[in-house]
This record gives C-alpha cells, sequence and structure tokens, in this order.
C-alpha cells in the first residue's frame, strides 16, 4: 500500500458522517444505515467467534434488523459516544463506548469497542481482511518498534523497514517532510535522537492503541516533555497527541510510515513529574481477541 492520502481534503466530513451512522443506529433508523453500504460489504464482530461475519448488504441489514427486534423486545435504550474518530486513506477508525440502559433496571451497562470502516472509492463500506490472523503478532511488532525508535532502539526498524520506505513527518504541520528510502528514513531517527540527547528535557511515551487490519497498522500515542535543570521542572508540561500509521507490502515490510501531530496542550503543573504523569496519560486499550 503506498500513495498519497486520497480523503485529506474531506475528512470532516467523513468524521461527521460517521459519528451520524452511530445516531442511526442507536435510534434504529436502519434506512439510513444502509446508504453507508456497498453491495459486497462484509461486517466482522468479535472475529474469534464463529458465526460473527456477515457478507453481503442484504446480510448485513439483517443483522441490523434482528439486533433491532431483539433490543425492542428487551427494553434496551443504546447511546454510542465516538471518542475519538481517525480519518486517513479510505480508512475510518473509532473508539466508541456504547451504553445499554433497560427500561426495568436502574444500572447502566458500559462497553468500549474499537470500530474500523474502510470504504471504497465512492465512500461506501467494502473489503476483506487478508491479515486477520497475523493481527495480535503485527500489533506487538508494532508497538514494539514505536518504542523502540522513541527511545532511540533502530534494531527493528533496520529489519522492518522496506528498502523503498517513505517516511512522512508531521504532515499538516510541515507539508513535504519526506524522507524517502531506508537510509533516509533510519537517518531521521538518528538524527533525532541525536538532537533530543541535546535537550535539556525529561520525557515520558504513552502508546493508547496499535490495531492492525488490510495491511495498515493505525497507533494512537501521547508524548509528555519538559524543561529541567537541577532544582526540578521549570516549564509547563508539552503534550502531544500522535497518530502513527504504517501500510506494510505483501511481505509485511513497512513500505510507508506517517506520523502526524493531532493536538499539542501545554499544561500547568506543580507536582513531582512522576506523579504528573501517572495523571495525564491516557489508559492503554488492549484488543482481546479471545472474546
Amino acid at each position: 500500500m503506498a500513495g498519497d492520502s486520497r480523503d485529506f481534503s474531506i475528512r470532516k466530513t467523513l468524521d461527521q458522517r460517521v459519528r451520524a451512522y452511530f445516531q442511526s443506529h442507536d435510534a434504529g433508523r436502519i434506512d439510513e444505515m444502509k446508504r453507508w453500504y456497498a453491495d459486497d460489504v462484509i461486517q466482522i464482530f468479535s472475529v474469534q467467534v464463529l458465526g460473527k461475519i456477515w457478507k453481503g448488504k442484504e446480510e448485513v441489514i439483517a443483522s441490523h434488523e434482528k439486533a433491532l427486534a431483539d433490543r425492542k423486545r428487551r427494553g434496551w435504550t443504546i447511546v454510542t459516544v465516538p471518542t475519538w474518530v481517525i480519518v486517513d486513506r479510505g480508512r475510518i477508525t473509532c473508539r466508541i463506548e456504547r451504553f445499554y440502559s433497560e427500561q426495568t433496571c436502574k444500572g447502566i451497562i458500559k462497553y468500549t469497542f474499537l470500530a474500523v470502516f474502510d470504504l471504497d472509492s465512492t465512500g461506501h463500506l467494502t473489503g476483506e481482511s487478508r491479515d486477520r490472523n497475523l493481527r495480535p503478532f503485527i500489533e506487538g511488532q508494532a508497538k514494539k518498534l514505536i518504542d523502540d525508535l522513541f527511545w532511540g532502539e533502530k534494531d527493528l526498524a533496520s529489519e522492518w523497514f522496506d528498502a523503498s520506505i517513505s517516511l512522512v513527518i508531521n504532515l499538516e504541520q510541515n507539508p513535504g517532510v519526506v524522507f524517502l528510502g531506508k537510509d533516509e528514513a533510519m537517518g531521521y531517527f538518528k538524527n533525532h535522537d541525536d538532537k533530543k540527547d541535546m535537550e535539556q528535557k525529561w520525557y515520558d511515551w504513552n502508546i493508547v492503541l496499535v490495531t492492525a487490519d488490510r495491511g495498515r497498522v493505525t497507533s494512537y500515542a501521547e508524548k509528555l516533555s519538559v524543561e529541567f535543570n537541577e532544582n526540578g521542572a521549570v516549564s509547563p508540561i508539552d503534550k502531544e497527541v500522535i497518530l502513527i500509521t504504517m501500510d506494510l507490502n505483501d511481505s509485511n515490510k513497512i513500505q510507508r510510515m506517517e506520523y502526524r501531530v493531532l493536538r499539542r496542550d501545554k499544561i500547568a503543573n506543580h507536582m513531582p513529574w512522576e506523579e504528573a504523569v501517572a495523571k495525564l496519560i491516557t489508559k492503554s486499550v488492549v484488543i482481546d481477541y479471545n472474546i
């Protein structure tokens, strides 16, 4: 997989559409959901459980109708809250929290899901996963790679980078910062480490989520940093939220890698560094493939 993003200009629209999709789901408006589906759409839920794959528009719609009838019979009300939505290169990745409440019960049940939508050239949901059995391994290796690169270890990168890799850094903030080929990519990380070593800063790094599917690895991470002297921290904490995507070729080598800063915040702090880090980082999401 390679090439420029084909949906850069419509990301906001797709973000809004996927949120509207979940609203339609919660309200039981299946006709509105139909508009999303290509004729060959595939819906996968809990991929390790047999019978949870629906193929084709008719099967997918029938599954929604059955679930809606079951929900009405039980008296359930559902509210879905997308906590974040990432749109890029024909894929929408969402972390959602879904709340279930029953008319006769005072309690509320909450589930956390990862939802991935793959779009065809017309913006409909479509596609077949080719790396389902490898996902846990690829995700584990990707997490190790991202950690290693941040802390200056490059052995895994040297092994996993394709010879013709394209490395894109801060695409939206600095268009055109692209390193072509394995040597240039490795050189970028070496220069970045050298620069970091010269700074009077403390760093911490937290990987919130790593997910692999259809030749792409999507990662969501947080970087914390603060300037210090012999007396401790001397500035507000800088927090960056970073999206890291890796596109794999048929040999599962990384052919394209992108670091994109989604948000930067300066946070006033009067706590010791370790306590501040523990308070500011987001709890990591671990995908359980045995559900």
